[in-house]
């Protein structure tokens, strides 16, 4: 009963200090929620927000929210919409940058010398790649007697195609 009348009382908050922008942007939020679409769009509306796209989880249940009519801070809209029932995360949507001077790949990458790698033919410019030298792969294989068999790891990053940041 403490939970749910916390819970009214961070609505009521909210609803009544809505009203003027937080700024002209706004602020993009990815929220994941239980109940898929009808619950966000729910939310949303007690709490003054815009739902403007699923983010392609299979299951139909992470969003991109912005919410541009709460004078709470993003910390307090964040901390407000986590409170709520149903919602599993929450994150501000930030934009990312790459690191200036990165035009292309490093021309080793394409050094199509064919060598012996662990029995296997590949090029010159694989086993060479810049992360490879990096993280001292050599040295490791070295010192822990990586002889090239068996899997130790897949790993699958996927990628959303859709995701406005790939458009």
């Amino acid at each position: 009963m403490k939970r749910a009348l916390r819970l009214f009382i961070l609505l009521l908050l909210a609803l009544t200090l809505s009203g003027s922008p937080a700024s002209a942007a706004g602020t993009r939020v990815i929220v994941r929620v239980s109940g898929g679409l009808l619950q966000i769009k729910t939310l949303c509306a007690l709490l003054g927000c815009t739902v403007n796209y699923g983010l392609g989880d299979p299951n139909g249940q992470v969003f991109l929210i912005t919410t541009t009519t709460s004078l709470l801070s993003p910390l307090s809209f964040l901390n407000t919409l986590r409170l709520q029932l149903g919602v599993i995360d929450v994150e501000l949507d930030v934009k990312g940058s790459i690191q200036s001077g990165a035009t292309s790949a490093p021309a080793a990458l394409s050094d199509k010398t064919p060598v012996n790698y662990y029995g296997t033919t590949v090029w010159h410019g694989y086993v060479n790649q810049p992360a490879t030298q990096i993280i001292r792969l050599a040295d490791t294989q070295a010192t822990y007697g990586v002889d090239g068999n068996g899997i130790v790891d897949i790993i699958d990053t996927c990628v959303d195609v859709i995701h406005p940041v790939m458009l």
